[in-house]
C-alpha cells in the first residue's frame, strides 16, 4: 500500500506541471529518524525555494557542513523551555530527552526560524546540539519515503 501512495505522490506531481528539477533523491543515513525514516531509506525531496514549512514536516537541513533530516516541531513564535533535566517543552508538548550542547534555554523562535529534532530522540543531533535552523538552511521537504 506505500509504494502505491508512493507512486500516486510522484504521478501527481508530473501530471500536475510541477518540474521535477525542484525534487531530489536522497538517502538515510543513520538512526537519528527511526522508526520513520531507517537508514538506507530513500527520500523524495521537494527543493523548491517557496515551500511552505510547518509543524510535523520532515525536512533537510543544512548544518554544520552535513545535511540532516529532521522533524520540524518549532516554528514561528514558538518559545521552547527546558522543563526538567532531561525534557524540552515546544508548543505545550514535553519531549523526553538528554539535553546537551551549548544550546541556550529558553528559545523564542522568530520568523523564519525552526526547532528540529529526531523521532529518535536519544540518538539525533539536531536542533538541542547545532541550535535554531533558519529558512536558508533548510534544503527541501520530504514528500516521499522509500523503505
Amino acid at each position: 500500500m506505500n509504494a502505491i501512495i508512493q507512486a500516486i505522490l510522484i504521478l501527481t506531481l508530473l501530471v500536475t506541471g510541477t518540474s521535477t528539477s525542484t525534487t531530489k533523491s536522497f538517502i538515510a543515513s543513520g538512526p537519528s529518524m527511526s522508526p520513520t525514516i531507517n537508514h538506507g531509506d530513500r527520500m523524495i525531496v521537494d527543493t523548491s525555494s517557496d515551500l511552505d514549512i510547518e509543524r510535523a514536516d520532515l525536512v533537510i537541513v543544512a548544518a554544520n557542513d552535513k545535511q540532516y533530516v529532521k522533524r520540524v516541531v518549532g516554528v514561528a513564535g514558538d518559545v521552547i523551555e527546558k522543563t526538567t533535566r532531561d525534557s524540552i517543552t515546544i508548543h505545550d508538548k514535553k519531549y523526553e530527552s538528554v539535553i546537551w550542547g551549548d544550546v541556550q534555554y529558553p528559545i523564542h523562535l522568530a520568523e523564519d526560524e525552526f526547532f528540529v529534532l529526531g523521532d529518535n530522540l536519544n540518538n539525533s543531533l539536531d536542533s538541542r546540539s547545532f541550535g535554531v535552523v533558519t529558512r536558508e538552511q533548510i534544503v527541501g521537504k520530504v514528500i516521499s519515503i522509500e523503505q
